[in-house]
């Protein structure tokens, strides 16, 4: 009952006849959503109706469904117990209380709502979900709706239509959970999870990529040092330590400052090295290395 509530508050059309004479007509541009509108009319009120197709043409790229409720006598008493038609038989603006008491009805009528009037982003683009209605206060209605179940919307007028969004990501899944499509919500967890894992992977190549990039450059910058202290000083005139870091760096000019410490006779740690390279650095500047080009890095940063 709930969900024909909203699926004809979102797609339906009352139509006045002479003699107090009602109909009702439904437009869809969806097969299965007009198969269950159909079917919940016939089960739920007995309520025969005629189907219209318009085929596909140039600019519309879907078929058009019409679905025709002519008057009957039970149409009236099925309109008010929809909540469409008052107790008095006047047309109704948002949602009755009585419809939405029971939390069942109320996700029955949130899916009514979303089939009827929903639109909802391809998960590989920008995260975005939304409801549209002509009337204010049916939207209004949905917004206090959704803040029974925690999932707290927004809504803004363009042009003739009053529109509830949401756009993150874990309140579309909460949305889509809450109104049953589980499928859909599978296949955009399967979408987040890959793009997380993307994303995870295009850090980590970055992350290394600036690795590289900073000891290529401090390898450069002390390979510079080194050289011009053999120029200016001689590295027979430096303590051995340092000498024997200097000559390991000018063998192997692509290794990291773990790889240098590794490759010594007395292994040492990074920190080690590392502080080694700063002694050389200033021996470097005392010979007149302030003037070696200017890598911008600096002189304890290089990575390992």
């Amino acid at each position: 009952m709930a969900e024909l509530s909203a699926l004809v508050r979102f797609r339906g059309s009352l139509h006045l006849g002479g003699e107090g004479s009602i109909s009702l007509s439904l437009d869809c541009d969806n097969a299965a959503i007009s198969r269950k509108i159909i079917k919940l009319l016939k089960g739920t009120f007995n309520l025969t109706s005629q189907l219209m197709i318009e085929k596909e043409q140039k600019l519309r790229k879907r078929n058009r469904y019409l679905i025709l409720i002519q008057n009957q006598p039970s149409l009236p008493q099925a309109l008010n117990e929809l909540g469409i038609l008052d107790d008095r038989f006047f047309l109704t603006g948002g949602i009755l209380p009585r419809q939405i008491r029971q939390s069942c009805c109320a996700t029955s009528y949130l899916r009514g709502a979303f089939l009827g009037g929903g639109y909802l982003s391809s998960p590989e683009k920008a995260h975005h979900l939304e409801i549209s209605s002509p009337s204010e206060e049916l939207i209004e209605d949905l917004v206090k709706l959704l803040a029974r179940f925690s999932l707290p919307a927004s809504s803004y007028r363009k042009k003739d239509k009053e529109i509830l969004y949401l756009k993150d990501m874990d309140k579309i899944l909460s949305f889509l959970a809450l109104i049953g499509a589980h499928r859909t919500l599978l296949g955009f967890e399967d979408v987040r999870i890959i793009k997380e894992i993307k994303n995870e992977v295009n850090r980590l190549v970055n992350c290394d990529t600036a690795n590289v990039k900073r000891t290529v450059l401090a390898a450069q910058r002390q390979i510079e040092e080194i050289r011009k202290i053999d120029r200016t000083l001689g590295l027979n005139k430096i303590p051995p330590g340092l000498r024997e870091v200097a000559l390991t760096r000018l063998k192997n000019p692509q290794a990291s400052i773990a790889e240098i410490g590794r490759m010594l006779n007395h292994s040492a740690s990074k920190s080690a090295v590392n502080h080694r390279f700063r002694r050389i650095h200033q021996i470097a500047v005392d010979c007149g290395g302030s003037r070696l080009r200017d890598t911008g890095i600096p002189q304890d940063q290089e990575s390992g």
